[in-house]
């Protein structure tokens, strides 16, 4: 089984790896990502290095969105891969996650 890396960088971004699934979006990374996002900063999540996604790891953004909306944070996701800005633009939530193109 692969597992999703998360790691906060020295600018400050969050960084992920590995694939956002369903056999990988779970209460551990639930949790452990609520440890990496804790915090009163805004927040940019760069998904470079995700490989593939699904609706588990559609719906974990959602969540990502849910937190800093009630923290009154700004959160950003950026190089989101095709496979998540699909199933965000089918499931009409592109625009709540800033995904919608302009």
């Amino acid at each position: 089984m692969s597992e999703v890396r998360l790691d906060r960088a020295a600018d400050g971004r969050v960084r992920i790896e590995g694939p956002l699934t369903f056999e990988t979006v779970d209460d551990r990374l639930l949790e452990y990502s609520r440890q990496i996002l804790a915090g009163e900063e805004d927040l940019v999540i760069d998904f470079a290095g995700v490989v593939e996604g699904d609706s588990a790891g559609l719906a974990l953004l959602i969540e990502w969105r849910s937190w800093a909306d009630r923290a009154g944070r700004a959160i950003a996701f950026e190089q989101v891969p095709s496979s998540l800005l699909g199933i965000a633009d089918i499931s009409d939530v592109a625009g709540i996650l800033g995904l919608a193109e302009d």
